[in-house]
This record gives structure tokens, sequence and C-alpha cells, in this order.
């Protein structure tokens, strides 16, 4: 440009890194930068680069969502229906109504089980902001589809004053949500005026013979009743017609099952009147249990890369790490699985002892190995906790040891491969919420204080594998 007699001032960078979000505020971050007497060359924007400082500061949240623009955050879980249900509804308003809609799926790499965001957006005239829903003008409309969410993700950060928020969990009485709720979270609702619900989305699924995941239909219909989006004959018309799109080609009774759910959800939706003492909320000793739920005396110290990258990680926050916070080679210690406790299962299994022929198949054919066998001498018998299962260890090299099946209950994914494959019939599906409560000590005191016995059997063998 010099050389054509052109003088003017050319900045380059990147945004986009990593796949950083690029919203309005971090336009005007990259204007704000060509306003200066000496602009940044080479600039990043959407990272913090604090290592060569190449990125520019970016202010709060710009609203530039237009007037009569209803938008919505869901937080799902990987294969629970969510983002199926809200592709269905962006599609239903979007397709056959007046309004325009839009739709962004924030998916984790887990996949199945893993946590999904959804953000939709709907309006009466075209949508153009193509960036998620940010604090500002914030969500007219939240919902929490599993309880795992509650301790570990920031929520209601995003919601607008006086929005709605579904949460899917068993309570509906303040002294059951004083004591699951952590205390953050209910200030935070009480701070914004939030109109909190409660469902029991799984009880309504099994209830009208849908599996306990799938709770799409009854997430949606909630969704639909409070949002008024439509008014409520036609989002029934709506979203039945789509049950029927979606599911006609199967049975029947699947189609006559999701409809089911449809018309249940309204009913057991519950509107909580929490009391202004919310805006002081304390945690006590059950909600504080609720922000470690698996953390026993037998359990291991979180290593540093844990402490720092999964729990970032887990709440959907890993955006925020600088980039000093990685090492150049990017390694991952190996293990990290037995810190990250994602409790996504509803049901878990659980051994009968008496039925059990010591055959460790169950352990074997696990894809996650949170069912395992642990062989226990004298003196770790005489410590095991309360309620611990144990029976005397069968075959002549075991002598003088005692046998058990631990479950994790906070790791299992529940898909009872286990249940299946057992020849003996000694485990079943039991809701994991009485497993977590009554038998993660076991499985922590198994793993951590249980000494590790290989040298015994046949490592080549099925049952010997499992002692490895």
């Amino acid at each position: 440009m010099s050389e054509a007699g052109v003088y003017k001032t050319v900045v380059g960078g990147n945004y986009g890194l990593g796949s950083k979000e690029f919203a309005p505020r971090h336009v005007k971050a990259v204007f704000d930068n060509l306003l200066e007497k000496v602009p940044k060359r080479h600039f990043t924007v959407g990272i913090q680069d604090d290592v060569t400082h190449s990125s520019l500061p970016v202010g709060p949240p710009i609203h530039c969502v237009e007037e009569g623009v209803t938008q919505a955050l869901f937080f799902g879980l990987g294969s629970d229906g969510t983002v199926g249900a809200n592709k269905a509804a962006a599609a239903i308003i979007g397709e056959r109504t007046e309004f325009y809609s839009q739709g962004h799926f924030n998916y984790s790499s887990q996949k199945a089980g893993a946590s999904t965001v959804s953000h939709l957006r709907f309006g009466p005239t075209p949508i153009r902001s193509e960036y998620e829903i940010e604090s500002s003008p914030g969500a007219d409309y939240l919902a929490c589809h599993h309880t795992s969410f509650l301790p570990k993700f920031d929520m209601v950060s995003k919601a607008r004053p006086g929005a709605s928020f579904v949460v899917n969990c068993p309570w509906s009485t303040i002294e059951d949500l004083n004591n699951n709720f952590p205390a953050k979270l209910r200030r935070e609702i009480a701070e914004k005026g939030l109109d909190l619900y409660t469902i029991d989305a799984h009880a309504v699924a099994t209830s009208v013979g849908l599996p306990a995941k799938r709770i799409n239909q009854v997430m949606q219909a909630s969704f639909f009743h409070l949002s008024n989006i439509l008014p409520p004959e036609d989002s029934k018309a709506q979203l039945e017609a789509a049950i029927d799109r979606m599911y006609g080609q199967k049975s029947p009774d699947i189609v006559s099952a999701n409809k089911a759910a449809l018309a249940a959800a309204v009913e057991n939706l519950k509107k909580v009147q929490y009391p202004q003492s919310w805006l002081q909320a304390e945690d006590n000793e059950a909600s504080l249990k609720v922000m470690n739920p698996s953390g026993t005396k037998y359990s291991g110290q979180v290593d540093e890369f844990s402490s720092k990258f999964l729990k970032a990680i887990d709440a959907r926050e890993a955006d925020n790490l600088p980039v000093s916070a990685f090492s150049p080679g990017g390694e991952t210690p190996i293990g990290q699985s037995r810190f990250q406790k994602r409790a996504l299962s509803e049901e878990v299994p659980v051994w009968i002892p008496d039925l059990c022929t010591q055959c460790n198949l169950c352990s074997i054919v696990c894809p996650h190995a949170v069912i395992r066998p642990f062989l226990l001498d004298k003196k770790e018998t005489a410590e095991i906790p309360q309620g611990y299962l144990s029976r005397k260890a069968k075959g002549g090299e075991l002598g003088g040891l005692n046998y058990t099946i631990q479950v994790a209950p906070y790791d299992c994914t529940g898909c009872a491969v286990c249940v299946e494959m057992c020849p003996d019939d000694a485990l079943e599906m039991k809701p994991s919420m009485l497993s977590q409560e009554k038998f993660n000590e076991h499985w922590e005191f198994s793993l951590n204080a249980v000494s590790l016995k290989d040298n015994l059997m046949d490592k080549n063998s099925v049952k010997g594998s499992q002692f490895q």
C-alpha cells in the first residue's frame, strides 16, 4: 500500500482460536485497538494470552438482541433427548409459525452421558445474533435437566431478572431444596427474582412407559407451557405432530407414551415459592455434601491437573483458562477418570452376594471398569465400613480371604451390561441415589484401603485377570 502511495494503519490478528466465541464485545475490542495511538499488531481476541501478551482486553457483553426475541438455555445430558427435542422446537416455531428461530448446540467431547447446552432464540424478525446467549440481555428461560449440574455449572448467571428456571429433580419442598441446592445457587435465584419450577421428569417418563432417561418430551412440554410462545392448544397440536413425524415408523406404544409424557409434564410442574431468606442463604451440612458428594475419608487426593483442568472442564469454564495454565507439550496424566464423578446414571447395579459364584464376568464386561472384585485379608475385613458386604473367597489359592464386588455409583453409566451378562442373577439395577448414599463409601474403601492381590491366580484366566 505504501508503494501505491496509500498510507493507512493496517493491523492484523486472529479470532476464533480454540473455537472461541466472537460476539459484539469482541468486535468492539478490535475497534478499540485500532483507536490506540500504537495499535497492537498480530493480536488475538477471545483467548487470555498471558504468555506472549497478544490478546486484546474484552469488555462486558453488549446487548444487540432485538426487542421481542425470546432466548432460552437448556442444560442437558448427551443421549437424554434434550438436543433432539430442542431441534424439533426450533423447527416447529421456525417452520410452522410466523416466528423466526435459531438454534446452537454445544456438545461435550464425551458424547453420550456428557453435558450439552442448547441456545435457542425465537422472534418476530430475522435473528442475526450468531453467537451464544450472553448475560446481556440474558435468557428468558433456563432448564437444568440433571441434578448433577446444580453444584457444577454457573447456570443462572446468564438469566435475565424474572426469568423462568426449571429444574428436573425429585425435590419440591423448601426443606429439600435447602438441602440439595448449593447456597450460591439459592442466593442467585433470589437476587434475580427468578420464577423457580421443579419437575421429576424421570418419574414422569417412567410413569408413562418411557425409559427413565428419556425426559425430552417432558422438558419440552414444560418449555412450551411456560414460555407462552404459542397458545396452549397450538403447542399441543404441534408437539404431537412432531412426535408422529419422529416416531411414527416405530411402535404405536412409543408414540402414545411420548404423547402421554406431554400431558403429564404440565400436571407435574410445580412452582416453588421460595423465601426471602434465600437472599442470605448459607450452606448447611447437607448442601455442603452436595458440593462434593463422592468425597469420603477414604478418597484419594485430587492431583494438580485434575483440580485445575478437569474441574474447569466439568464446570464448562475451561474457556476461561489462560495460556499460561497449559504445559508446552500438552500432556494429560493418565487415570483422570477416577476424579471425574459425573453421577449421570439413574440406575446402577447392586450386588447380591448370596447368589454370586465369584466368576468375575461382570467385571470383565464392564466398559468403564466401574464394577470390580476385591480380596480382603483379615485385617482389612476388620476395618470395613458399616454395611459392607463380603463373602468367603472361593478357590484353594484364595484361602483365608474374603471376596466382594463393589460398584462406583458416581462413575457408572447405567448400561446394565454386567446385569445382563451375570450367569447367576447376582446383580440387579437399583436407583442410583440409593447406591450413592449407601455404597459409595464402600467403593472408596475398597479402591484406596484394600491392597492389590494380583499374584494369587492365573492372570490369563477370566477370574484371575480381574484381580490385576
